[in-house]
């Protein structure tokens, strides 16, 4: 009963919070992260807002993590990452867009997702709905996403060659911007070195940090903890 009575409070401040400036939550981050706000790299902690164009730098050894607070699709950037955090608002909802520009993210997109999640890089566009999948761009600019659940459609922006890939599969565009899909090997995951591997089981804190504005105009925040 009380389980389910804080569900429903959250969802209502949750929808609430939409009117807010922010359209994510930091859930986690340990190492050396940077969260670069308007060309200024402000300070932060566990369970502040993230705004629209947000960028998220880690460096060695480092590991951050969102949630958008419409429906809790979370987000986890691995070391010596770029993210940009992209989301625009329909009604109360958001359509999201993870901008990887660098490095590696895990994506995991709730089911009942209401608003679009789109993961993008420099030369692709991934739509995704309820899924979980990892997003690489190495230094050459290549791309590789691993889909461990659920499918991902994958465009190539040049090109405008298209191809599901479902859990299980592995894409991978070249520099050349050729498009192939095969089954996922142990090859493809062995760059995920320890450190990233503990990072995917961190523990995220059970609080959350809701943005709400007054009668005045003013930011406030409720904290939750569960």
């Amino acid at each position: 009963m009380k389980k389910t009575i804080f569900t429903l409070l959250l969802i209502a401040l949750i929808f609430t919070a939409l009117d807010a400036t922010g359209v994510a939550l930091v859930t986690a981050a340990k190492g050396k992260v940077d969260l670069f706000r308007g060309g200024k790299n402000i300070k932060f902690k566990v369970g502040d807002s993230i705004n629209d164009f947000d960028e998220i730098h880690t460096r060695n050894q480092s590991f951050a993590a969102y949630k958008y607070i419409d429906d809790s699709s979370s987000i986890k950037v691995f070391a010596n990452s770029y993210v940009v955090v992209s989301a625009s608002r329909r009604d109360k909802l958001l359509d999201k867009t993870i901008k990887v520009n660098s490095g590696r993210v895990f994506t995991k997109v709730n089911p009942n997702s209401k608003g679009s999640v789109r993961v993008s890089t420099p030369t692709t566009m991934a739509s995704v709905n309820g899924t979980q999948f990892i997003t690489i761009v190495n230094e050459e600019g290549e791309v590789t996403y691993i889909v461990t659940d659920g499918t991902v459609n994958v465009e190539v922006s040049q090109t405008g060659d298209k191809a599901d890939v479902t859990a299980g599969q592995t894409a991978f565009v070249d520099r050349y911007m050729d498009l192939s899909v095969r089954e996922t090997t142990p090859e493809d995951i062995q760059g995920l070195d320890a450190a990233e591997q503990e990072a995917l089981a961190v523990y995220t804190p059970n609080i959350l940090r809701i943005p709400m504005i007054d009668e005045d105009g003013y930011t406030r925040f409720i904290e939750i903890e569960y």
